[in-house]
């Protein structure tokens, strides 16, 4: 049922749009929005109550196949085993709760933008009643200033829409009875399907159909939703529609590494798609030292540049759910009749009796990136090993890595930690998430070390364009946020020239002997302004027998840089 939040946005808006619709000096194209906003939110509140607590769970049942083309993915041959007796691999994750959370905030931003439209309302309100006079009727050819209320309607629609959104991804699919379907399926990334369907009213929300009796779950795009005549067409993406959706940024550092399933998992709450219990626990129990996610990248990026990280891939399987793990390149044998094979362009054409085959298998040892199922009349199956995506996304890779990873970021320093690694707060949005910690310091010269206060200026990198890899090299000058720099681990001050030397102390004998021609000195060997003398600082008196060997002068240096050690 509808979350209380859900109560009082449809109470409040039903409050506000009905006072608005009695009220003379409405014009129609305001009447219809305001109508079109409230129908928004009845819908959010139907769609609520569809709301399925399992998500797109798979559940094991005993006795089931277990290959491939059954599953719609390669299992080991433990996962194998504890699914034929119907055990669940208890893997998989539900971003239900998430997105019911993520709901619930978002009904309360929509209160909010009810609130400013209300506010927006009074005003045009109060403008409107000026023009109109006693009657309520606005004379002709004048109207009250509408911007404001425009605007902020149209930050209620944006509202209702994120909430419909949310809402469409809780919920269990409809079913749904396809004429013709175009699905088109890649070893990395999600599913897409074309469909044509005998109904008289366009396809909205989450949806489930058939097709020879293997059931896919996806969700239908609303920019690609329609009438052609008679029929309904739409284009149904994987799951919840929601991978291609941008996420906040996360950052991970630790002694002892982050799993790569705690990342997995936070992407996908993120995004509100849910984990497939098919998923490889070894790959998702693998650690990686750090990782970051930039804020802004869409949860398929992200998925992709972790599955690189660790020798891993992803897709989306039938049920709507994420499968992440090593490939095991099962072999297939599908049912049906090659009509048209053509290896060396990596691409050959099956007339399937069923559309069960899928990418990351092997078929007449061709390891399959990408399947297209065409079903109608007939189907026709194409297999190829090579994916359009991928082939796209391997050329754009390096762009890719460059948007996020090959440039600088300047930072600043939240603390140093014991061992001279830095915690940074990154100034761009894309990068900040919580911050990064445990990040080294790569200095110009080997040898050298610092000690930096709080609140210095740095920027960070990343070796090789590896978000895995982050580094601190350059700082932005400010010589009160240096404390020590040392090299080779020294620790006494370099000193100047001109800094202070202390010569002498203690005990020691200082001897004055007057040059030549003045020797003899003078009586009582006294020594007389302007005379030159021979100097020494030693515990040995000077001498005509030593002079010739004086001691040199010798110090302790007493000054130097405090804040440069060696």
């Amino acid at each position: 049922m509808p979350a209380p939040p859900f109560d009082a946005l449809q109470a409040k808006l039903e409050m506000l749009i009905n006072r608005q619709l009695e009220l003379n000096w409405t014009p129609p194209a305001l009447r219809k929005s305001l109508q079109a906003s409230l129908d928004s939110a009845v819908q959010i509140g139907i769609t609520m109550d569809l709301a399925s607590p399992s998500g797109n769970a798979f559940r094991p049942a005993a006795g089931q196949p277990t290959d491939a083309l059954s599953l719609g993915v390669g299992v080991s041959a433990s996962a194998a085993a504890s699914l034929s007796l119907g055990v669940s691999l208890g893997i998989g994750f539900s971003a239900t709760a998430s997105l019911g959370a993520q709901l619930v905030t978002g009904l309360h931003t929509a209160i909010s933008a009810c609130a400013t439209l209300e506010r927006d309302l009074v005003e045009y309100n109060a403008e409107a009643e000026a023009m109109a006079g006693t009657n309520g009727v606005m004379p002709p050819g004048r109207r009250a200033d509408q911007g404001r209320v425009n605007r902020s309607l149209r930050g209620l629609n944006e509202n209702l829409s994120d909430c419909q959104s949310k809402a469409n991804a809780a919920a269990a699919g409809r079913p749904v009875s396809p004429i013709t379907a175009e699905l088109r399926m890649s070893r990395i990334g999600e599913w897409h399907c074309d469909l044509a369907l005998d109904q008289e009213t366009t396809e909205t929300g989450k949806v489930t159909f058939q097709l020879d009796e293997l059931d896919f779950t996806g969700t239908v795009d609303p920019e690609k939703t329609g009438m052609d005549g008679s029929r309904a067409r739409c284009k149904v993406m994987a799951g919840n529609g929601r991978i291609r959706n941008k996420i906040d940024a996360h950052s991970y550092t630790g002694s002892t590494g982050v799993k790569v399933g705690t990342v997995v998992k936070d992407i996908l709450k993120d995004c509100g798609e849910d984990l497939s219990d098919l998923s490889d626990g070894p790959t998702l129990d693998k650690k990686l030292s750090r990782w970051h996610v930039p804020a802004g990248t869409t949860a398929a990026n992200a998925l992709t540049k972790l599955a690189e990280a660790c020798d891993g891939a992803w897709r989306m399987l039938r049920d709507g759910t994420v499968w992440f793990g090593s490939e095991t390149w099962p072999e297939v044998e599908p049912a049906g009749t090659l009509t048209d094979e053509n290896w060396s362009d990596g691409c050959l054409t099956l007339a399937s009796e069923t559309p069960n085959m899928v990418p990351g298998t092997v078929y007449q040892g061709q390891k399959i990136e990408h399947v297209t199922h065409r079903y109608g009349d007939k189907l026709r199956t194409e297999i190829r090993t090579t994916s359009p995506a991928a082939a796209l996304s391997k050329a754009l890779r390096g762009k890719q890595q460059e948007i996020d990873f090959s440039r600088e970021y300047p930072c600043k320093v939240v603390t140093q930690n014991p061992d001279g690694t830095l915690q940074l707060l990154p100034d761009d949005e894309i990068m900040r998430a919580s911050g990064l910690d445990k990040v080294p310091i790569i200095y110009g010269t080997p040898g050298q070390k610092a000690l930096v206060a709080n609140g210095a200026r740095c920027h960070l990198k990343f070796a090789a364009g590896d978000p895995s890899r982050p580094f601190v090299s350059g700082w932005e000058y400010d010589p009160e946020k240096v404390t020590v720099i040392s090299v080779l681990d020294g620790a006494r001050s370099f000193a100047r020239v001109g800094d202070l030397i202390q010569a002498a102390g203690p005990g020691t004998v200082v001897s004055l002997w007057p040059v030549p021609p003045a020797i003899p000195a003078p009586p009582n060997a006294a020594i007389t302004a302007g005379m030159p003398c021979f100097i020494s600082f030693s515990a040995v008196p000077l001498t005509l027998a030593t002079v010739a060997t004086a001691a040199p002068l010798f110090g302790a240096v007493a000054g130097g840089i405090e804040k440069f050690q060696g």
